[in-house]
C-alpha cells in the first residue's frame, strides 16, 4: 500500500502514513504517555506551518504576501537544517552510548573484594545463589 498524506484524527495536522485512519506519531504517543522527544516536537511545529503555508497557498497569494511565504521557506528550511544535525547528532550520541553499555561493566579489585564479602555463602545460610555469585565474583577476580 502506497503512503499518502492524511488528517491525523486527534489533531487535524497531515501526515504520511500508508494506513487509512491511523494517528500522526506524536499524538500516537499521546495516547499512549510517551514522552515527545525533540524530534516529535519538530514534527508538530512543521506540521502546523503545513497547513498554514497551504492555507495561504489556496487563497492565491498576492505579490507581498509571495515574498513573505519565500521568507518563511527559507526560514522552514534552516529549521529543518537545524533539526536534521540534530537527529543526526543524537543519533551518534545514542550509537555511543549503546556501543559504551554493551559491553561488561568492569569492577575494580577493591569493589570485587567488597562484593566477596557481602555475598558470601558463609553469610547466607549456603545458598545456591550466593554460592554462585561468589564463583562469578572470584572468576573476574582472577581475569585481572
Amino acid at each position: 500500500m502506497p503512503k499518502t498524506v492524511q488528517t491525523c484524527p486527534s489533531c487535524d495536522l497531515p501526515h504520511v502514513t500508508k494506513w487509512a485512519g491511523a494517528s500522526c506519531l506524536p499524538c500516537w504517543k499521546k495516547d499512549r504517555e510517551y514522552d515527545l522527544s525533540k524530534a516529535d516536537l519538530a514534527f508538530i511545529e512543521m506540521q502546523e506551518a503545513y497547513v498554514t503555508a497551504s492555507q495561504g497557498a489556496k487563497s492565491g497569494p498576492s505579490r507581498a504576501s509571495e515574498n513573505h511565504l519565500k521568507v518563511q521557506v527559507k526560514l522552514l528550511q534552516q529549521k529543518v537544517a537545524d533539526r536534521e544535525r540534530t537527529i543526526a547528532t543524537l543519533r551518534s550520541e545514542a550509537a555511543v552510548l549503546r556501543r559504551s553499555s554493551s559491553g561488561a561493566q568492569t569492577f575494580d579489585q577493591v569493589l570485587i573484594r567488597t562484593l566477596l564479602t557481602l555475598c558470601h555463602p558463609d553469610k547466607h545460610y549456603n545458598s545456591e545463589t550466593a554460592t554462585e555469585a561468589t564463583k562469578k565474583l572470584l572468576a573476574m577476580r582472577k581475569k585481572k
